[in-house]
């Protein structure tokens, strides 16, 4: 004689049920670590290499300029900074190969002593300006200054760009983040529905923390044009205005990668996921049992 027995759907359900709630730790590491990753790869080193040939175009474009053209952008740019209002507000320091600058980053210390950038110094208020070089990028570190010293909301920006740049590199990395599962009566309180939101879309949340910088650049570029318009011949007006939209761009650039990254990597933390949880969770389904008399 033969017995067979079956588990019931309700006792089946309730194993599923708990089991889904309770996430096996290897399944969740390597989920998460292929998430961060792919996150990272994409997301913090994607706009590298674009952004790597679009400050060495700009880099080009100043190289272009003759003796001449130097002297007179310099000029122009002595006179665009006695307008603009900041001249008892600004300081503005000019770097050759041994000019220094306290805690400032070595990269950035580098980049000005050889020409390469330029930078506006929030918390000192000073424009590190590469002397006679990279000429037409000096207007746009004046928009930098006077966004932080001749306005509101730009000085806003400035302040809370820094911050929430890094913010937004930190979402981009919170792919592997696990939604939460209602409760027995399929409940979430409101903080989960709010994690839930927030893991939803991510990639707009990492593009909208990195907002500020992407607004407040713009802002720079276009202060520092009107104010070049009005001092730079037509020839050399146009070279500048090349020259800060590539600077803006690799904003853009960096923001949109942050975001597709994010996006990305959520994505392979939940694939990776859902294929290790198939493999090695143990099989719940119905089993029949046979005995023999």
């Amino acid at each position: 004689m033969q017995s067979i027995s079956f588990s019931s759907n309700k006792q089946t359900s309730q194993l599923n049920q708990k089991h889904s709630k309770k996430a096996d730790p290897k399944v969740e590491v390597v989920s998460r670590a292929a998430g961060i990753a792919t996150a990272w790869t994409v997301g913090l080193y994607g706009s590298y290499p674009v952004n790597v040939k679009l400050m060495k175009l700009m880099s080009e474009k100043n190289l272009e300029l003759k003796e001449n053209e130097v002297q007179k952008t310099v000029d122009a740019f002595k006179k665009a900074f006695q307008k603009s209002g900041l001249k008892d507000k600004v300081k503005i320091l000019y770097f050759d190969k041994n000019t220094t600058f306290p805690g400032l980053p070595k990269d950035h210390l580098q980049q000005l002593r050889e020409g390469k950038n330029a930078f506006f110094e929030t918390i000192s208020n000073t424009m590190l300006l590469p002397k006679n070089k990279l000429t037409l990028n000096w207007f746009h570190e004046m928009g930098h200054a006077i966004n932080k010293n001749l306005g509101k909301v730009s000085k806003s920006l400035q302040t809370t760009r820094i911050p929430l740049m890094y913010a937004s590199m930190i979402a981009c990395l919170s792919g592997g983040w696990r939604k939460s599962t209602p409760d027995e009566d399929g409940n979430l309180t409101p903080f989960q529905k709010a994690k839930n939101f927030t893991i939803d879309n991510l990639g707009l949340l990492t593009l909208g923390l990195f907002a500020p910088s992407v607004i407040e650049e713009y802002l720079a570029t276009h202060k520092g044009e009107k104010l070049a318009k009005e001092f730079l011949p037509e020839n050399l007006l146009k070279k500048a205005k090349v020259t800060s939209r590539l600077g803006f761009a690799t904003y853009v650039i960096t923001g949109l990668t942050l975001a597709g990254g994010a996006v990305l990597g959520r994505t392979v933390t939940n694939k990776m996921r859902e294929h290790l949880s198939s493999t090695m969770v143990p099989n719940l389904q119905p089993q029949q049992k046979s005995n023999e008399y």
